[in-house]
């Protein structure tokens, strides 16, 4: 989704919450787009619409959300229930019924060896996500290799901690990074 994309490329810090209460800071922020990567299916639509009432586009990473099954019923939750924007996972099938159901998708991938760099060209073709997050994000020459890979936006996260970190991501080629390290969220 081209919209996605754009919000990251005008905005390429997403703060992603794993405390509650991080909600307020957050809101605060000039941060267009926010990854929600706490919360369970009771809190979940609180938290989507204080973000949204602030003007912020929410992602959840439906893979941490307490109470949600890794199935398409959850991805449906997401959208009908909690209103979300879009969803963040591991999971191709996920990201290719929250697609089907017009939601933005975010498909995120461990790169742990050479083998991963292989799947994840596989995986593209599967689930055509909007944007594709790998993690650690601190790989920049991964991340060249990850945008050689096929034509889907790359997004860096895991271990981001300084301003270089998110500087070297984005001098790599990737669009945004993701951090849940409230220091760099301003940067």
């Amino acid at each position: 989704m081209a919209y996605l994309k754009e919000l990251i490329e005008d905005n390429p810090v997403i703060p992603a919450i794993n405390h509650m209460k991080q909600i307020d800071e957050v809101i605060a922020l000039d941060a267009e787009v926010v990854f929600v990567l706490c919360g369970d299916i009771m809190s979940l639509p609180k938290i989507v619409k204080r973000l949204k009432d602030a003007g912020k586009t929410v992602l959840i990473n439906i893979d941490l959300i307490d109470g949600l099954a890794g199935n398409r019923i959850a991805v449906d939750y997401i959208r009908r229930t909690a209103k979300a924007d879009g969803i963040v996972s591991m999971k191709a099938t996920l990201i290719v019924e929250a697609k089907r159901l017009g939601l933005m998708t975010v498909h995120r991938y461990s790169m742990m060896d050479s083998r991963s760099l292989i799947a994840l060209k596989k995986q593209y073709q599967i689930s055509n996500a909007d944007v594709v997050e790998i993690m650690p994000g601190l790989m920049p020459s991964i991340i060249k290799q990850v945008n050689e890979a096929g034509p889907t936006p790359v997004i860096a996260s895991g271990l981001v901690c300084e301003k270089q970190d998110i500087l070297n991501a984005l001098n790599a080629g990737a669009i945004g990074i993701s951090t849940t390290n409230k220091e760099c969220w301003s940067i």
